[in-house]
């Protein structure tokens, strides 16, 4: 992972060696004590250089141990950092999942705002319907109910027809049926007067057929005068009522036209 090869370690590891040697080797140059020995050659021991070489070995592996903590460290300085890396995926990943729940929360608001929207122009529009089905309702109600008041003074009218035909056929009924009874009563007297067998029939009962005879014509003219005192009112009233029927019924019948024609010209304008 850190990319190092054995090699380059190696190689790092005699040359600061090198540089370490010559280092003491200059120092030792510059001191007087290397001055004056240098005036005052002297043999050195073997074990004075094989200290020396421990020395430098043990300078080396210092050297050497530092730098491996050099690589350590940045190794672990790298590994650190690699892990960060992961940790702001992480991080960006939760920032886009809030994002995108944020969105989402926004569509569904809006899908309920507009199946809010939806639910009330619903209801708008059911009312409307219901609006004008009770108007229709109530303007066919309305028709019906002059058409009702129609048939009834029709009916009314027709049944005053009727009465005022049966009230002439009565009248006629009457004077046909005092007629006939006139004639039987003149037959009678003239088959009294002409017939033999009569003459001896006596004077009371002459008297008598004809006090029957005046007293059923003096009934008749009392119950026509009376029939005929009765009837005025009631025909005079019978008019005034036809008049106002008619009336009734012809407002009745234009106002149902006026309402078809004005209908028919929406019906055409739509």
């Amino acid at each position: 992972s850190s990319g190092i090869r054995p090699e380059d370690t190696d190689i790092a590891a005699a040359k600061i060696q090198a540089a370490y040697r010559g280092h003491q080797t200059r120092k030792e140059l510059k001191s007087p004590e290397s001055s004056q020995s240098k005036k005052r050659p002297q043999k050195t021991s073997p074990v004075s250089d094989d200290n020396k070489m421990k020395e430098e070995d043990v300078a080396a592996a210092k050297i050497q141990a530092g730098y491996r903590g050099y690589l350590t460290r940045r190794n672990v300085s790298n590994n650190q950092i690699q892990q960060r890396k992961p940790d702001k995926d992480n991080e960006k990943d939760q920032a886009a999942a809030k994002i995108q729940a944020g969105y989402r929360g926004y569509q569904e608001r809006k899908s309920i705002s507009n199946k809010t929207e939806n639910a009330a122009a619903s209801k708008i529009q059911a009312g409307y319907r219901g609006y004008q089905t009770r108007k229709e309702l109530g303007s066919q109600t309305s028709l019906n109910q002059k058409e009702e008041a129609a048939a009834k003074i029709q009916a009314g009218y027709r049944g005053y027809q009727t009465r005022k035909r049966s009230a002439v056929e009565n009248d006629a009924a009457r004077k046909i049926q005092s007629g006939y009874r006139g004639h039987l009563a003149r037959k009678d007297l003239e088959s009294c007067q002409n017939s033999a067998e009569k003459d001896v029939v006596k004077d009371e009962e002459k008297e008598a057929a004809a006090a029957k005879i005046q007293a059923g014509f003096r009934g008749h003219v009392t119950r026509k005068k009376l029939a005929s005192e009765r009837r005025t009112p009631e025909r005079q009233n019978s008019l005034d009522q036809l008049d106002r029927e008619n009336e009734a019924a012809l407002k009745i019948q234009s106002h149902y036209r006026g309402y078809r024609a004005r209908k028919d010209v929406a019906q055409r304008r739509a």
